[in-house]
């Protein structure tokens, strides 16, 4: 058994790293907490999801391959049938890929609007950390990707980091991401 001093050593360390670490812990729970308000709604079957999603990743499997994509399946541009040929073809199940894709790009959103919001010094920051928090923790957020298993934060991600590169001046690259983000879905 450890003697009152030991442990007092062991509860110093353990406060000293928590207060020293704060934020980096505060960005991690939220990361976390939002994951598990998505993961909630991830055996949820919407409408778009029985009536359009499933079906067309039924239609894609049926021709194996990529040979679907030239069909006339859904009504999304090529990047995101491409997916959902990937996912027609994967063991997994299809309904909680599309919705962990699109909850990826969720994070990758959150991110790009910290970046865009904040220097270099401020992006572990207690503001920094709110506007993180309302991204992430917005039901429009949630219920698009993980509740309805939609693609729009996918190309709003991708059209934020356009923004962050407009502002950075790196027009290449908002050209390229603006480009991509068009393509995902106009």
């Amino acid at each position: 058994m450890h003697n009152d001093t030991e442990m007092s050593k062991i509860e110093t360390k353990i406060i000293d790293f928590i207060q020293k670490h704060i934020l980096i812990l505060g960005f991690a729970a939220v990361a976390v907490i939002a994951l598990m308000l998505r993961v909630a709604f991830f055996d949820i079957m919407s409408g778009d999801w029985q009536f359009f999603l499933y079906r067309w990743i039924e239609e894609l499997d049926k021709y194996g391959g990529l040979k679907g994509i030239g069909h006339e399946i859904g009504e999304y541009n090529v990047p995101y049938m491409l997916f959902l040929n990937i996912v027609a073809k994967t063991p997994f199940n299809d309904l909680y890929e599309v919705k962990a894709f699109s909850v990826l790009f969720d994070y990758i959103c959150a991110l790009a609007v910290v970046r865009i919001a904040f220097d270099k010094k401020e992006l572990i920051s207690p503001r920094s950390l709110i506007v993180y928090t309302i991204v992430l923790v917005s039901p429009v957020s949630f219920l698009d990707s993980a509740y309805w298993a939609q693609c729009d934060v996918i190309y709003t991600a991708v059209a934020l980091i356009s923004l962050y590169c407009l502002i950075k001046e790196r027009y290449l690259g908002a050209m390229i991401a603006f480009g991509f983000a068009i393509a995902l879905k106009l």
